[in-house]
């Protein structure tokens, strides 16, 4: 049942992350990099790295899986932006060509080991300045026992409240509640101690369903490079069997 919800909610985040739905290049030279102590308020470009965290009893392994969806922006954009996603060229992830269709650079290799270093190359097309950048900062991890104080059962008729306290190694937490047709989903700051669904919002599931939620922890490495300003994520996610109840 767990491999099931496994595979169950990479289905649905493959979906939720582009919803709204052999020319050899020449290796660009490496360009200089710096980061800011400011944060931006729009990007040119996210590089969206993501782990899967497995559950042992109550310890978490980093690595049940990894993926990356790539997007860059005609303008800068505070958020990704599918109406500003442009393909801008071949980009290159721990030297594999990944492959851009409708908004987004992504890989279909499904053997991508992104646990030590994230070494992104753009062989830029005009648009944007050819790069190399290797992102070698961890995934954020989940603290022992979390997933022994995620309640698996919810009731509509009362709030639905997910702990989240002691999670302090990004960020920001994502949290979605899903179905395959309805999502509920709350994004708040690390640091914040829990997050709640309320009965109004918990009504769109049908009573006696499973559901399952997810807990995307994101840590961001913001970089200016080219003069294009570019947020490079690492993301962890947990999924979890959730039963509906009236």
């Amino acid at each position: 049942m767990k491999m099931y919800y496994l595979i169950y909610g990479l289905i649905l985040f493959s979906l939720f992350s582009c919803k709204k739905k052999e020319t050899t290049v020449e290796e660009p030279t490496p360009q200089t990099t710096t980061g800011g102590p400011v944060t931006p308020t729009s990007y040119d470009g996210f590089f969206q790295s993501n782990a899967g965290a497995a559950w042992s009893g109550s310890t978490c392994t980093i690595g049940s899986f990894y993926n990356v969806n790539v997007y860059l922006m005609s303008s800068p954009s505070p958020s990704v932006s599918f109406f500003l996603a442009v393909n801008s060229g071949t980009m290159l992830l721990n030297a594999t060509k990944l492959k851009y269709a409708v908004v987004r650079y992504y890989d279909t290799t499904l053997v991508l080991n992104l646990s030590s270093q994230k070494n992104f190359q753009l062989q830029s097309n005009g648009s944007f300045p050819s790069f190399t950048y290797n992102n070698v900062d961890s995934f954020p991890k989940f603290h022992f026992n979390f997933n022994n104080l995620v309640n698996d059962t919810l009731s509509k008729s009362s709030n639905y409240t997910i702990p989240l306290s002691g999670l302090i190694y990004g960020n920001e937490i994502k949290c979605v509640l899903f179905d395959g047709t309805n999502s509920l989903t709350k994004t708040i700051p690390i640091g914040t101690a829990q997050v709640a669904y309320t009965p109004t919002e918990l009504a769109v599931f049908p009573s006696g369903s499973n559901i399952t939620l997810s807990v995307e922890q994101k840590k961001y490495n913001i970089q200016t490079i080219g003069g294009k300003t570019f947020r490079f994520e690492n993301n962890t996610l947990s999924y979890f069997p959730v039963h509906v109840n009236p």
